[in-house]
C-alpha cells in the first residue's frame, strides 16, 4: 500500500535536478506553485505546462511513475476541475443605456466591477446605479473607466491611471447590485 503512494518519494537518477541543492529545489517548487496563482489566461497556464513537461525531462523520472503517483488523488483533481469550470465567475459585457437594467441572479448583494465610456468623452458624464450616482470630473481621456466598488477605486481601463480624485459620488457608497434587477 505504501509503495503505491510515490508522491514524495526519492526517486534514485543522475540528473542535472537530482544533483540541484535542496534548498534551490524548494524555492523553484513554492515559485512555480504561486506563479500557477499568478496566471489569469490559457497562455499562462500554457507556459506552466510546458515548464512542468520540461522538468520533468530534465529529472529523468519515467512518466508512468509520476502518472502512478498521482492514481490515489485523480479524483481530487477531478472534482476541482469541475468546480472551476462550473462554479467560476466571469464577465458578462452587456451594453446598457440610460433606463436600462442590470440583473443579478445571486440572492445576494453584489459589489460589481463595472467598465464603461461615456458616449462623448470631451465632456465627461455620469452613470447611476440604484441611486448612486458617480460622475467623472475630469473627462477627455478618450478611454473606459473601471469602476471596482469592492475596492472603491475609478480608474482607466489599462488599471495603471487611479481616477479618485477625478470623480464626485453622490447617493451613498460606491454601487451595490441587489439581487434581481437593478434600474440604470
Amino acid at each position: 500500500m505504501i509503495r503505491d503512494i510515490t508522491i514524495g518519494q526519492y526517486y534514485p537518477a543522475n540528473s542535472r535536478i537530482h544533483r540541484l541543492d535542496p534548498r534551490v529545489k524548494i524555492v523553484c517548487t513554492l515559485l512555480y506553485l504561486i506563479s500557477l496563482f499568478m496566471f489569469k489566461s490559457i497562455i499562462g497556464y500554457l507556459l506552466a505546462t510546458l515548464f512542468l513537461v520540461c522538468v520533468v525531462r530534465l529529472s529523468t523520472v519515467p512518466v508512468k511513475y509520476i502518472l502512478k503517483g498521482l492514481k490515489p488523488i485523480i479524483m481530487l483533481l477531478m472534482i476541482t476541475v469541475l468546480f472551476n469550470l462550473f462554479l467560476k465567475s466571469g464577465e458578462i459585457e452587456q451594453a446598457i443605456a440610460n433606463g436600462g437594467v442590470i440583473y443579478n441572479p445571486t440572492p445576494y448583494t453584489a459589489s460589481p466591477t463595472l467598465r464603461f465610456k461615456f458616449p462623448d468623452s470631451e465632456k465627461g458624464g455620469s452613470i447611476t446605479i440604484n441611486g448612486v450616482t458617480i460622475s467623472i470630473q475630469r473627462p477627455g481621456y478618450g478611454e473606459d473607466f473601471i469602476i471596482d466598488c469592492e475596492r472603491q477605486d475609478i480608474y482607466l481601463r489599462n488599471g495603471r491611471v487611479n481616477m479618485n480624485n477625478e470623480f464626485v459620488l453622490s447617493g451613498g457608497e460606491f454601487f451595490e447590485l441587489h439581487p434581481g434587477r437593478n434600474i440604470v
